[in-house]
């Protein structure tokens, strides 16, 4: 099942479910903050090109996360976040409800 453009949600052959770039490497289990598990890249923001800081952003405060496959390089997410913020879990995969479908 594709995530998005870059990730895919596979069944393995033991049946965990697990996501994957698209290059075939594993990043981490289905329920796990795939983040966590890439190459983090750490930037000021204005590399993520915003040509207007009309709220005053700039500076120390701020990052700009790039997160990369670390087989392929491929830039699989960036996010924008205060420097202490911890990574945003923003592709949670939920199991079935309890008793199967509704």
């Amino acid at each position: 099942m594709q995530i998005g453009e870059y990730l895919r949600l596979v069944t393995e052959a033991d049946g965990t479910k697990a996501i994957y770039c698209r290059c075939n490497q594993r990043i981490s289990r289905a329920d796990e903050n795939y983040k966590l598990f890439l190459v983090r890249r750490d930037l000021p923001l204005r590399a993520a090109n915003l040509y207007a800081d009309p709220h005053g952003l700039s500076g120390d405060r701020f990052q700009y996360r790039q997160f990369l496959c670390g087989a392929c390089g491929l830039l699989l997410e960036s996010e924008i976040a205060l420097a202490e913020d911890p990574v945003l879990w923003d592709v949670e995969i939920l199991g079935p409800p309890p008793g199967g479908a509704p």
